[in-house]
């Protein structure tokens, strides 16, 4: 268990905490420091102890925003109103964040993926809702912002220009991300408290899709056979970029592998993983979920469906069958950390 401890007069307050506070607690006045992963990265924790008299209401919203979701703060009694506890610690119910003053503002959610999971129709549905802003223009290129995989030479002032900060949730679109993991440690810098959102579709079936986009654009003249025997022939040694990754239909596919590198960066309160057929076939729950996630109001809507694709050929069967080896074990990766068992084999 990670423990702050907030203080001036360390020894006269551990006369009055619990017993079991183990003897390596961290101790510091500097929670701008924490906040921003300068003392301890992720700056998440399950116990927090603040000693200190003077903290601001905005140091306390930091506070609050390190405390995981069920982990506990102590606090004096002088801040027992902001707490809104009639005692002098409270439990945090669920994954809560704070929202920091304009200046400090950037995103408070990103679409990070995956490649043809349905982040296009998400993104519409949820642009939808009154309080949260994200840009759903049709026009993919307007729509999804890119910054941390290939703006980012534009600096932090073009980003935070992409939002609208009239709205209570505002959240942006890069579905490459995921697949992108020099980008979490960017990402966190820009917001470490930022909630995720990744779709997750049928690696197989999102593969063929993939490599159907790229036909469309006339960027692919591979069959997709052809495509994916290059690929398992000659595994990727390029760094992966934006570019690099477009027709690594496999790879991008072993979601474990990607997911377990960020969850190194971002605790998983802040994560939410949604299965690409719940929501095309029953999205009134999932949203439910994503609202309660997002922590806004629950609203009742028709759900659109953007980017299906045009190309409704089906995939070889005995090509589906020699794929689903590839991925079987990166997928019973996935069941463990999201938790869930996953019938895209079945």
């Amino acid at each position: 268990m990670s423990i702050i401890i907030m203080t001036v007069s360390l020894i006269i307050y551990k006369d009055i905490l619990p017993k079991n506070i183990p003897a390596h607690s961290v101790v510091s006045n500097y929670v701008n420091d924490l906040y921003y992963c300068r003392v301890i990265n992720p700056p998440f924790f399950q116990a927090i102890y603040i000693a200190h008299d003077d903290l601001t209401i905005e140091k306390l919203k930091k506070i609050y925003n390190m405390c995981c979701e069920g982990g506990t703060i102590y606090f004096l009694p002088k801040y027992q109103s902001f707490f809104k506890s009639k005692r002098n610690f409270m439990k945090k119910p669920n994954n809560y964040i704070y929202t920091l003053p304009k200046k400090e503002r950037t995103m408070d959610f990103i679409i990070m993926g995956v490649q043809r999971g349905g982040t296009s129709s998400l993104s519409k549905n949820l642009a939808a809702h009154p309080e949260i802003f994200i840009d759903d223009d049709k026009n993919q290129g307007k729509a999804e912002v890119h910054y941390f995989d290939l703006n980012l030479q534009k600096g932090i002032h073009w980003y935070k220009k992409q939002f609208n900060y009239r709205y209570k949730c505002v959240g942006e679109k890069s579905p490459d991300l995921i697949n992108l993991p020099y980008t979490f440690p960017i990402i966190q810098s820009v917001n470490a408290f930022v909630k995720l959102i990744v779709l997750l579709r049928d690696p197989i079936e999102r593969a063929f899709s993939a490599w159907k986009l790229e036909v469309s654009r006339n960027q692919e003249i591979r069959s997709f056979q052809e495509a994916i025997k290059d690929e398992l022939e000659n595994p990727k040694i390029n760094n992966e970029t934006f570019y690099t990754i477009q027709k690594l239909y496999l790879q991008r596919g072993l979601y474990a592998k990607y997911i377990s590198q960020l969850l190194e960066w971002f605790p998983k309160q802040n994560v939410i993983f949604i299965l690409f057929d719940d929501i095309r076939d029953n999205p009134s729950p999932v949203y439910k979920k994503l609202y309660q996630f997002l922590n806004v109001k629950h609203i009742q809507q028709n759900y659109e469906k953007e980017h299906v694709s045009a190309n409704t050929s089906k995939l070889n069967v005995s090509i589906r069958e020699k794929l689903k080896k590839y991925f079987e074990k990166d997928v019973k990766e996935l069941e463990k950390i999201i938790q869930r068992k996953i019938n895209w084999f079945s």
